[in-house]
């Protein structure tokens, strides 16, 4: 799930690589592969959208809970994130926090 790299041509991974720490979606297809990029203090990860249940904003920080139960930092504000998560069925559901419909079970 993390950094799956197997789902990519050669030719994107070598890009994913070689990334700056401007590199845009655009530049490997993210959304054809339904990946989004998170910047961590260990580099770039590729996560895949189905896979977060929620981002919660912890300051200039985001924190990406996975279905598998796996928490990441990113480096990056929930803010920075929102546009690219709203495509991918994700919904604020306070300031702090945004989750992915698709894990939704009921609301109370």
């Amino acid at each position: 799930m993390i950094a799956q790299l197997n789902d990519m041509t050669a030719h994107d991974s070598v890009q994913f690589v070689n990334a700056s720490a401007a590199m845009s979606e655009s530049d490997l297809n993210l959304k054809e592969h339904n990946k989004i990029v998170l910047t961590t203090r260990l580099g770039f990860i590729l996560i895949t959208c189905k896979d977060i249940v929620r981002a919660e904003a912890n300051r200039a920080y985001c924190n990406f809970h996975l279905k598998d139960g796996t928490k990441l930092r990113a480096s990056r504000s929930l803010k920075f994130y929102e546009s690219k998560l709203r495509e991918w069925n994700f919904i604020k559901v306070h300031k702090s926090f945004m989750v992915n419909l698709t894990h939704v079970e009921g609301y109370i």
